[in-house]
């Protein structure tokens, strides 16, 4: 959870050369276009500054960038954020004039602030310092404010009040410390991103972020107005001058402003107005609704809002007079500073977390089978309960089938488990287990209930925490037939990205591959998610558990052939190709055999859908315990899946003890 990008470059209808034409050009869009900008920016920045470490002239051109990139033309469109532009669009420009960087002190090479993806249990504070270099040979004075661009209720950034100095060709360090309360957390969205992918809701974090903003302890702006930049453009013979003094630490700005040519007294208003250039904008301020000789210079202060900052700082706010023949302006000057304002880009995607658990270890059911009976939930659970904006903690169960060691995976090359270092936990199986809501379809019209109107949930936990479920794949091999050969996939993957290598998204699903036509088609919402575009929060991101559900129906499976066989091979995105480009797995687990009609364990209690209930206490699971279907399915407990548990919390198992009646006797079933 570093924050990236770090920079955005001008890359739509770009024109370039045109591959194949000669001498010809052609337009083109993306990354491939935005590189070279960078790249040559920082070629001639390079040639500038021959003797600037390759950190501070990644400094210099994240410092100066301009963050103020909208959605729309409109000035009141929402801005996107670092998470999307990262400093913003770069300004060889300002640039060019700017001899004093501020980066992260931590580790430089980033530039900017990032504090992570904290689990939050009650509260957590966490501190990084800025380093603000001095390449001039004057000291300099400073004062640090924050403009947010994202928010998340209860998480706060805390900056020092006190005026920063760096001495001529000195640095001086800043602290900067997170804040956030768990019980004030709401779940929040980037507004600039979709709500829906391929028409599933997306997942996300989240997310506070925004631009620690140093302004220089003159605080001298000024504005030239003309009619020339008025769009379209005016001639006249008014003309003036404006010069602007700022205070970020009460955000008081005094102003002068001096207007010349005639007739003076035809002016009806001056204001200061949003937009960039050649804008009209809209008027955020008045300063006068008329001038006269008397009061011209005009003179005066206001309160600047904290929120037009980052407009002030990118010249997105002009000083504009009007005139009857004008009335949208006569003439206008853009405001803009006389020395530059840094900017760092500061993030955190903090998540409220619960230290939930089911309350008994282990249920004995002795000898009185069939039976049900209760496990209770207690802990530490998450304060509320209003989705979609409050995080709903929620706790997934299935049947235990199979237990795993933490071994690195085998060796690429020799294929020897465990003879290399272990980066793959996040995709090294831990408990691989499943459970379906056959139980719950039992009732007058089906007494001995229907299989093709189930849904099996397989679920998976791993030693480690993925950062995105897009990083690992879990494929479950089904053999419906139980003849030795597998007859579908499950998987876990995306709504755009379940048949193709080259894209992706958040809205994270089962998709099912027939392994016979080799058909691939989308299946439910991974974790047994809403579909709507008020989901509750899965928390499917830095997690190491994974509820995958399947329609029964699709497998083939009825009354009449309900039981299969399957097994669970694990993927990393991260792990390289070798050789002829095949991948390996980080682990997989045995053949596993399964019976809806014969489960060990009936977790529906008595609901169809998801294995789930809310995460909090004194919420109930029912268990239904069958001694010979748990037999025949190798039964090894149950495996509770809390999807938002601080890490380490999330796959709890309950043993379950039995001994076995006197009347009751295990019939072979074949198995492998």
């Amino acid at each position: 959870s570093a924050l990236k990008p770090d920079i955005t470059a001008p890359g739509y209808r770009i024109i370039s050369a045109g591959q194949g034409t000669g001498n010809n050009s052609a337009l083109n869009s993306g990354t491939s276009m935005a590189a070279p900008h960078v790249a040559g920016a920082m070629a001639l920045l390079r040639q500038l500054h021959p003797d600037w470490r390759v950190e501070e002239l990644k400094a210099l051109v994240m410092n100066s960038a301009m963050a103020q990139i909208r959605t729309t033309e409109i000035t009141t469109a929402p801005v996107y954020s670092p998470m999307r532009i990262g400093a913003g669009q770069l300004d060889l420009e300002k640039a060019q004039k700017t001899n004093v960087l501020a980066y992260n002190a931590d580790n430089p090479g980033l530039v900017s602030v990032s504090f992570g993806a904290p689990e939050v249990l009650n509260n957590t504070t966490a501190l990084k310092n800025i380093r603000v270099a001095n390449k001039s040979n004057q000291a300099l004075v400073y004062t640090l404010t924050y403009a947010g661009v994202t928010d998340t209720p209860g998480v706060a950034f805390i900056l020092p009040t006190q005026l920063i100095t760096i001495t001529a060709g000195g640095v001086n360090n800043v602290p900067v410390m997170l804040s956030a309360n768990a019980a004030q957390m709401q779940h929040t969205r980037d507004q600039t991103l979709a709500a829906t992918q391929g028409g599933r809701a997306r997942q996300s974090l989240n997310e506070k972020s925004g631009y620690l903003l140093f302004w220089p302890a003159a605080g001298l702006f000024t504005a030239t107005l003309t009619g020339a930049n008025v769009t379209p453009a005016v001639t006249t013979d008014l003309q003036g001058a404006a010069t602007f003094h700022y205070d970020p630490q009460t955000h008081m700005l005094s102003y002068t402003i001096q207007i010349s040519g005639s007739p003076i007294t035809d002016v009806t208003s001056i204001s200061i107005n949003r937009g960039p250039a050649g804008i009209d904008g809209t008027s955020a301020y008045t300063l006068a609704t008329g001038i006269t000789n008397t009061t011209n210079p005009l003179t005066g202060t206001l309160s600047l809002n904290p929120s037009d900052e980052p407009l002030w700082r990118a010249g997105e706010l002009s000083v504009n007079v009007a005139t009857p023949a004008h009335p949208k302006g006569a003439i206008r000057g853009q405001i803009n500073s006389t020395a530059p304002i840094l900017a760092v880009p500061i993030y955190a995607a903090p998540r409220p977390a619960a230290a939930m658990h089911a309350a008994q270890s282990e249920l004995d059911f002795g000898k009185n089978q069939p039976a049900t009976q209760v496990l209770s939930l207690q802990g530490l659970g998450l304060t509320s309960n209003q989705a979609p904006t409050t995080s709903v903690p929620l706790v997934s169960f299935v049947e235990l089938q199979w237990s795993s060691l933490d071994l690195p995976p085998a060796n690429i090359i020799t294929a020897t488990e465990g003879s290399q270092i272990d980066l793959y936990d996040h995709a090294d199986l831990k408990y691989v287990g499943v459970t379906s809501d056959f139980g719950a379809t039992l009732d007058n019209t089906t007494p001995s209930g229907a299989v093709d109107k189930s849904t099996l949930y397989f679920g998976v936990a791993t030693y480690g925490n993925w950062a995105t479920p897009n990083e690992v794949k879990f494929e479950i091999y089904i053999d419906f037939d139980r003849d030795g050969i597998d007859d579908f996939m499950l998987f876990n993957t995306d709504q755009l990205g379940y048949n193709s290598d080259n894209v992706m998204s958040d809205a994270f699903i089962t998709a099912l591959k027939d392994l016979h036509t080799g058909k691939i088609t989308p299946q439910a919402t991974l974790n047994a998610a809403d579909t709507t575009a008020t989901t509750r929060d899965m928390a499917p991101f830095n997690s190491n558990v994974m509820l995958l559900p399947i329609r029964a129906s699709l497998l083939g499976l009825t009354n009449l052939k309900a039981n299969f066989d399957y097994h669970v091979e694990s993927y990393s995105n991260d792990r390289p190709r070798v050789g002829d480009g095949a991948r390996r797995y980080v682990d997989h687990s045995p053949h596993l055999y399964y019976d809806l009609l014969h489960s060990g364990l009936d977790l529906s209690g008595g609901k169809v859908g998801a294995p789930q209930v809310p995460d909090l206490n004194g919420e109930q699971i029912i268990v239904k315990f069958d001694q010979q279907g748990a037999s025949q399915n190798n039964s090894q407990g149950i495996l509770l899946l809390h999807h938002h548990n601080v890490s380490g919390q999330r796959d709890q198992v309950v043993a379950i003890q039995a001994s076995w009646p006197a009347t009751l006797y295990l019939p072979l079933i074949g198995k492998r």
